[in-house]
C-alpha cells in the first residue's frame, strides 16, 4: 500500500486512492520520457487499467507537470528516511548520500524524465516556479552540514547548494550515461559489483569533498545559490564561510570584452595541420610502445604501463 507521505501534496486534487495515483504515474513517466507531450493518454489509461477520463489523463500538460513533481518525490530521501541526528558527521552524510543513490537506482525513468526536461524543456519550467512543491532535500543537506562545521569536521565554505549538485551528479549517472559507458568501457551499470562500487563511490567521493583540507576561494559556496520560491539559501553556508574567501560579491567574475582574444590574425602563418592519430600510433610500434592488443592475461584489462608507475 503506498504510503500518502510518498506522493506530492498535489496527488490530492485528482480524487483518487494513493495506489491508483501512483499506479497511473509509475504507467505515464516512461512514455512522457519518450514521447513528452505527444503522448497518448489513452495508452497509458489502457497500460494503468484506468478509464481515459481519469482526472489525471484529461490534460496531458497537467499530467507531465505531476509526473514532474512525483519523479521528485520518487528520488530523493524524506526527512523521515534518516535519522541524521543520532550519527555522527561523517556517518550521516553516508547515509544521506546512500539513500539518495539507491532511491536513483530504483527510479531509472524518474531520472530521465528530469533530465530530459532540462535538456528539452518541454513545458518551460524556468519560468513556472509553481510546478514544483518546496523540496526539503537542502535543509536536510545544511542540518548535515551545520553539524559537521560545528564539529570541525566539515571545511567552511561550502553550501547545501554544493553538494546537492555533487550528489544528484553521481546519482544520475548510471541512468543518464550507463548505456554509453558501457559501449565505450565494457562497464555493466546493473553488474552487482559495480552497482556497489558507485554507491560507495558516491559516499567516498561527497565525504571526501567535504573533509579534504583543500583550501576554498569561492567564499561561501561554489554554486553561490540565490533563494527562491521553492528552496530556501544554505544557512551552513552563511555561518561558515571561508575566510580568505571573501563575499559572494568578491567573486572575481569575468565579461566577454575581459578575455583574450583568440582568433587567429589574417596574415598568420601557415602551420601544419595537427597530425592524425595513425602517426602516433605507427611511432608507438616502431618504440615497442604501442600495447593496445594486448591484454593482462590475470584480469583482461589493457597494460598501458601505468602500474609501473607504483612499482616498488
Amino acid at each position: 500500500m503506498t504510503d500518502p507521505v510518498e506522493l506530492p501534496g498535489s496527488h490530492r486534487r485528482y480524487d483518487c486512492p494513493p495506489d491508483e495515483y501512483r499506479l497511473i504515474l509509475d504507467t505515464a513517466i516512461p512514455e512522457l520520457v519518450r514521447s513528452g507531450l505527444s503522448a497518448d493518454t489513452r495508452d497509458i489509461a489502457v497500460g494503468a487499467g484506468v478509464p481515459p477520463t481519469h482526472p489525471l489523463l484529461r490534460d496531458t500538460r497537467v499530467l507531465y507537470d505531476e509526473a514532474i513533481r512525483f519523479a521528485f518525490r520518487r528520488l530523493w530521501p524524506r526527512p523521515e528516511d534518516l535519522d541524521v541526528e543520532r550519527l555522527v558527521p561523517a556517518e550521516a552524510v553516508r547515509s544521506l548520500v546512500r539513500t539518495a543513490y539507491r532511491r536513483h537506482r530504483a527510479n531509472p525513468d524518474a531520472v530521465r524524465l528530469i533530465i530530459s526536461e532540462n535538456v528539452l524543456s518541454r513545458t518551460h519550467l524556468e519560468g513556472r516556479s509553481d510546478v514544483l512543491e518546496s523540496s526539503p532535500v537542502v535543509l536536510q543537506i545544511d542540518r548535515v552540514l551545520m553539524r559537521g562545521q560545528d564539529y570541525g569536521a566539515f571545511r567552511p565554505g561550502i553550501s547545501a547548494e554544493d553538494v546537492y549538485v555533487l550528489i544528484t551528479s553521481l546519482c544520475c549517472f548510471p541512468a543518464s550515461q550507463g548505456t554509453m559507458f558501457q559501449l565505450l568501457y565494457g562497464t555493466d551499470m546493473d553488474h552487482a559489483a559495480t552497482v556497489d562500487g558507485l554507491e560507495k563511490l558516491a559516499c567516498d567521493t561527497v565525504l571526501a569533498f567535504l573533509t579534504t583540507s583543500m583550501p576554498t576561494t569561492q567564499g561561501s559556496s561554489y554554486t553561490h545559490a540565490a533563494p527562491t520560491t521553492t528552496t530556501p539559501s544554505s544557512v551552513s553556508a552563511s555561518l561558515y564561510t571561508a575566510g580568505d574567501g571573501g563575499s559572494v560579491e568578491e567573486v572575481v567574475t569575468y565579461r566577454p570584452e575581459d578575455l583574450p582574444d583568440f582568433t587567429e590574425p589574417e596574415d598568420a602563418p601557415d602551420t601544419q595541420p595537427f597530425p592524425p592519430y595513425d602517426a602516433y600510433a605507427d611511432d608507438l610500434g616502431e618504440q615497442g610502445l604501442d600495447d593496445r592488443d594486448g591484454a593482462d592475461d590475470d584480469d583482461g584489462t589493457v597494460d598501458d604501463h601505468i602500474a609501473a608507475l607504483y612499482d616498488d
